[in-house]
């Protein structure tokens, strides 16, 4: 075997070894934060074969982090995470994600997953350090749509309705009987970035929920923590 061929064998065990070993540890950290109800063997293996196909050359440890929670996120209830969304989540880079981190915390659950952008020029966003292009540049890369003029409203909602913020229940009241609408700002996510949320690492800040009953108050409505309530009839 000539020398150049030796050299080609080495390098191609060496990466197959670090592709090897990415894999483990993805595996291993998905493995330690499993339910005991997961449903391990409803597992695609098609799907599984296109996850480590895309990971295997992942050695960032918080990068690992993320696929490892896709992981084990798919054997808790398959089906939650499509093959287009693993192959996104492979173009992202670490920059990428922590961004994605910082602007759910303006995620609440109103039905689904939904951002509550009303202004970004707000210091509640400039606190976050979520600004007007990293918007653009979430929806250039698919995550979110970005309206910076007109907005979104979802509609159909009665007098009443509760929503979450990271589990948190807020009643809401509208003005009329049936047939309201609630503004929701500029943003809305993307498949991919629907299924996503639940994994990027997010978490409650508490200075967003002041922010939004203001917004919401200036639009007739009124919010009130289901949690606040209760433990005033405790």
């Amino acid at each position: 075997i000539r020398e150049i061929e030796v050299r080609a064998l080495e390098r191609f065990l060496h990466q197959e070894a670090r592709k090897q070993e990415n894999i483990e540890s993805i595996t291993a950290q998905a493995a330690s934060s499993l339910p005991q109800d997961a449903r391990v063997e409803e597992l695609e293996e098609d799907w599984v074969a296109n996850f480590f196909k895309q990971c295997d050359t992942v050695s960032d440890q918080e990068m690992q982090s993320l696929w490892a929670r896709l992981l084990a996120g798919e054997a808790s209830k398959p089906g939650s995470f499509s093959r287009r969304t693993v192959n996104f989540v492979s173009t992202i880079d670490k920059k990428d994600a922590a961004l994605f981190t910082r602007f759910c915390q303006f995620v609440w659950m109103i039905g689904t997953p939904t951002p509550l952008i009303f202004d970004v020029q707000d210091e509640v966003y400039a606190k976050a350090e979520v600004t007007f292009s990293d918007l653009k540049h979430l929806d250039a890369i698919g995550l979110i749509s970005f309206e910076s003029l007109s907005g979104y409203v979802k509609k159909g909602f009665r007098k009443n309705a509760v929503v979450f913020y990271y589990g948190r229940p807020f009643l809401i009241e509208f003005p009329n009987d049936d047939s309201n609408q609630l503004q929701v700002g500029h943003v809305l996510l993307t498949n991919t970035g629907s299924e996503l949320v639940e994994i990027c690492g997010a978490s409650r800040n508490e200075g967003i929920e002041e922010y939004v009953a203001k917004k919401w108050c200036e639009q007739n409505l009124a919010m009130a923590s289901l949690l606040v309530q209760a433990g005033e009839r405790r």
